[in-house]
């Protein structure tokens, strides 16, 4: 028994249509199916889980996941090395971050660390633990909004971060922060701030 499908011009028009998009993307598939890699714990990671990716200036993939930082040289995976916490084992990354001056952020909720890839030292600021935000503002300039809406900007002459009592905002939902190397733009429930760092003047713009 023979079964005839009869459609009408349209329905001919859109079938080939689907047939010409179904074709192209088999052949765009096959074309990147080349160049993807699929990375697992079997290559190197030190879990499946990943929370974040960073790429630095050298072209080198930095991998937050649940169990530590990894590095991805192009060839394979290897976990990092920071002197006196070396990969962070156990820590779940939450982000990780890069400045001009060459130092990597790397944000758990244990801390947040700061890594200066020229010497391999290693700082840990503990006083940042469970939910706070880190922004890296401009190309330098890190700024640390902890749970208690307060703001810190670290000081990289004595190598610490400076509580910035003149931008608290208790009670209020900050949303984001941005901005360049001379202000920065603080973004909230009630409006957007913008802060200048050589002045310690805030001013909310309407």
């Amino acid at each position: 028994m023979k079964i005839v499908i009869i459609m009408n011009p349209s329905q001919i028009t859109q079938l080939k249509i689907l047939s010409l998009f179904l074709f192209f993307m088999h052949w765009t598939l096959e074309i990147f199916s080349q160049d993807l890699k699929f990375l697992t714990t079997n290559d190197g990671l030190a879990s499946s889980a990943v929370t974040c990716v960073h790429q630095s200036e050298d072209g080198m993939l930095w991998f937050g996941t649940l169990d530590g930082v990894n590095l991805y040289l192009g060839d394979k995976v290897r976990r990092a090395r920071m002197k006196d916490y070396g990969s962070l084992k156990g820590h779940i990354i939450e982000q990780i971050l890069e400045t001009e001056t060459n130092d990597i952020w790397i944000q758990t909720a244990y801390g947040l660390y700061k890594l200066e890839r020229l010497t391999g030292i290693t700082t840990l600021f503990y006083q940042f633990s469970g939910f706070y935000h880190v922004r890296v503002i401009g190309k330098s300039r890190v700024m640390v909004l902890d749970a208690d809406k307060h703001f810190y900007l670290y000081n990289t002459s004595k190598q610490q971060f400076d509580r910035l009592d003149y931008l608290w905002m208790e009670g209020e939902q900050i949303i984001d922060m941005g901005g360049t190397d001379e202000y920065c733009w603080i973004a909230n429930n009630r409006g957007i701030y913008r802060y200048r760092y050589s002045y310690d003047e805030l001013h909310g713009v309407g």
